[in-house]
């Protein structure tokens, strides 16, 4: 009995002593199943999964060591993933600041650089190169190459997304030679890789089919896993700009099943959305819709910010495509807020729609409010005067008769004062609404999106961004100042060159505008009324220099005339009578109400403010006394804001 007991307290012994010896290198066995995965670049997903069973290990037993180790980790994989920046960057911090405290000096450098890694993914890298480049050299002099090489790609992101075409092929050229002299060939890869995207950013089609036709040849590691989802993603992005959409949907599905099976949540959402927009360009509204509830799922659990707008972006256009303008408009909406966007031309229509209502309304709300006050205060006036009766009699009565009648009288015409101004508002609000309208007409927004989407498939990316903007922020300052009577002189010049900027993309051979400022004040303190400007510059354009074509200037003076504002607006086209003749026999008279639209609201701008605008035309001449253009005065009374 006594053999029987010692032996089962010497295997429970043995028991403890093997479970406490694992639970003692639990930390240690995650640790390295996590540095395998991240090394191996194959999956980081599992790499964040096994350092936070690392680090709760870690943690319990307060082994400061292997919990930086775990933060590292995990703050390089969720880096890494591009799923959600924000919690990696606290990962990083909080592994930063156990490496201060606790004195792992040769962890910070390595912390810091993915830092700063993580503030160019998140947009907010601009004063990162700096601070880069110091931790290059600090690893260049400990001859540490897996580290320079990393330094050495954080440069290349950034520069691709300041989109620097030199600078990305110098610091991509020097990561492969690092690359190729110290045998890491799965970074070799991806350099590969990042050289093709290039090439195929650059419209540089032939160099970057070589590179994908050579590269799953010379590297394992692009056959199988995360690294052959990155070669997909690229063999997708190129049959797409290419136009080769039947390519593109065959590697865009394979891409997708690859990104299931390795539950890469970016590259899905990648993959989706290209194949996504290639059913849109062939006009499959029903598998674009399919593909758009994928995304959906896909991005439930999706922090990027990124990836949002684009879902967003991409739900947008399909229900648009579909003829769904609301919900079109509720997710361009939603775009709006993470990054500027372009609001549809349903959608800005469905703006000042809204707006227009909203501002009906509360006018009569006012003018109702008005009328009961009116009642409320004759009300109160028949008391007064039957009790003063009663007190005065007679005598009384009949001096605070007309006495009160005066008043009455007084008070029904300030109230028909205020509803006057209170309809002339509701007059100047619609003819704004009419104006924006005008400028916003659909042939004009339809030709700037058409050219824009010309820019973005001829691979102008660049230029059509900037264009992008221009459209943005015009549908944004339209919108502003349809709130305002009266708008700074300032915002509208920024209006005009938005508008213009449009414009001149829609010219063959683009006119050349001028801006002349022989004002003293700033622009940002003088004060004009809003939306007054533009149909006259579209009139300049469309009638004068669109018909004459080459050569063509607009050109624009401010001048200071006693208390007034003088804004000259000058195009060398091809004059009035000219412009008639043409329009007379053009086919397609389209016939703008911009000019007659500002005259209506020139004169209800008097009636309510007391303020005059004076507009004359006339024809230049040159010295033989042909028509060489048209000019166009406007005298505004200098308002001070």
């Amino acid at each position: 009995m006594k053999k029987k007991i010692l032996l089962l307290i010497y295997f429970l012994t043995i028991f403890n002593f093997i479970s406490f010896g694992n639970k003692h290198s639990s930390a240690q066995n995650y640790l390295k199943v996590a540095n395998s995965y991240f090394k191996d670049s194959s999956l980081y997903y599992k790499t964040i999964f096994f350092a936070k069973k690392a680090l709760k290990s870690a943690e319990k037993k307060q082994n400061f060591s292997e919990i930086l180790q775990s933060l590292e980790l995990i703050g390089f994989g969720y880096t890494e993933t591009f799923i959600n920046n924000d919690i990696a960057a606290f990962y990083l911090k909080k592994a930063l600041k156990i490496a201060k405290n606790q004195k792992f000096n040769n962890e910070i450098p390595k912390l810091e650089l993915y830092i700063e890694s993580n503030k160019i993914l998140r947009g907010n890298g601009e004063n990162s190169l700096k601070k880069v480049y110091q931790l290059l050299n600090y690893f260049e002099k400990k001859n540490d190459k897996e580290w320079q090489i990393k330094a050495e790609i954080c440069i290349v992101t950034l520069y691709h997304i300041q989109n620097k075409k030199i600078e990305i092929i110098k610091e991509e050229n020097k990561v492969l030679k690092l690359c190729k002299n110290n045998n890491y060939k799965t970074e070799e890869s991806y350099s590969m890789i990042r050289m093709a995207n290039h090439y195929i950013d650059v419209n540089e089609f032939e160099k970057a089919l070589s590179i994908l036709k050579t590269i799953p040849s010379k590297y394992n590691n692009l056959t199988f896993g995360y690294g052959y989802i990155k070669y997909l993603a690229c063999l997708t992005d190129y049959y797409q700009l290419e136009g080769n959409n039947k390519l593109c949907i065959y590697y865009s599905l394979i891409g997708i099943e690859e990104a299931k099976k390795y539950n890469c949540k970016a590259e899905l959402f990648d993959f989706q959305t290209n194949l996504g927009f290639t059913y849109l360009s062939e006009k499959n509204i029903e598998a674009a819709k399919k593909i758009g509830d994928d995304i959906i799922k896909t991005t439930e659990f999706i922090k990027n910010k990124r990836l949002k707008m684009l879902k967003f972006y991409y739900l947008s256009a399909v229900n648009y495509e579909d003829k769904n303008y609301k919900k079109a408009f509720e997710y361009q909406d939603t775009c709006y807020y993470f990054q500027d966007s372009v609001i549809s031309e349903a959608n800005s229509n469905k703006i000042e729609e809204i707006r227009t209502i909203y501002e009906t309304s509360k006018k009569d709300e006012r003018i109702k409010s008005l009328s009961k006050e009116k009642q409320l205060a004759n009300y109160r006036f028949y008391f007064f005067i039957a009790g003063f009766v009663v007190i005065l009699l007679i005598l009384g009565f009949i001096v605070n008769y007309f006495i009160n009648k005066l008043k009455r009288e007084k008070i029904a015409a300030n109230h028909q004062k205020e509803i006057v101004e209170l309809e002339t508002g509701k007059k100047i609000k619609a003819l704004e609404i009419q104006i924006l309208y005008a400028q916003m007409n659909p042939h004009f927004v339809f030709n700037c999106l058409t050219a824009i989407q010309h820019l973005f498939l001829s691979g102008d990316r660049q230029n059509a961004n900037s264009k992008l903007n221009s459209f943005s922020r015009l549908l944004r300052l339209s919108i502003d100042h349809v709130k305002n009577d009266y708008v700074t002189l300032e915002s509208e010049l920024k209006f005009l060159k938005h508008y213009i900027d449009l414009e001149q993309l829609q010219f063959k051979e683009a006119f050349k505008f001028e801006l002349i400022n022989n004002l003293e004040e700033d622009l940002e303190d003088l004060l004009i009324p809003s939306m007054m400007l533009q149909p006259y510059v579209e009139n300049a354009i469309n009638h004068g220099l669109k018909t004459k074509k080459v050569d063509c200037v607009l050109t624009m003076t401010l001048n200071e005339l006693e208390n007034n504002i003088e804004i000259i607006i000058e195009d060398n086209g091809i004059g009035r009578i000219e412009a008639a003749k043409v329009k007379a026999n053009s086919s397609h008279q389209h016939e703008s109400r911009g000019l007659s639209l500002v005259h209506e609201k020139i004169l209800a701008l008097k009636d309510l403010y007391g303020d005059t605008v004076e507009v004359s035309t006339s024809d230049l001449t040159d010295k033989d006394e042909n028509p060489c253009g048209t000019r166009v005065n406007l005298l505004f009374s200098k308002k001070i804001n």
